[in-house]
């Protein structure tokens, strides 16, 4: 047998998920993003580029949003740790 994967000996290791920001929301967001994409390259009319436009603008603002909003918890957590531990 020439062609034995390294997957086969080796398996496949789970993803791991490295930042707790990016939740199911966001995916469905992309998704949606993703669908007007197509269809704007499908048909590149006025209607189909200012929704692909207003998809974007929509989805940047919930993710840095929601990416701040995270950060800002994590720090007090570790600043709440520090004193912990002081």
């Amino acid at each position: 047998m020439e062609g034995i994967s390294c997957l086969l000996i080796l398996g496949q290791k789970p993803r791991t998920v490295r930042n707790g920001w990016f939740d199911e929301e966001c995916t469905e967001m992309l998704e949606e993003q993703n669908k007007a994409r197509l269809k704007m390259l499908q048909k590149k009319t006025r209607n189909n580029i200012e929704a692909i436009k207003n998809l974007v603008g929509k989805q940047g603002k919930y993710v840095g949003r929601r990416k701040k909003t995270t950060k800002k918890e994590n720090w007090k957590k570790y600043k709440r740790s520090k004193k912990e531990i002081n």
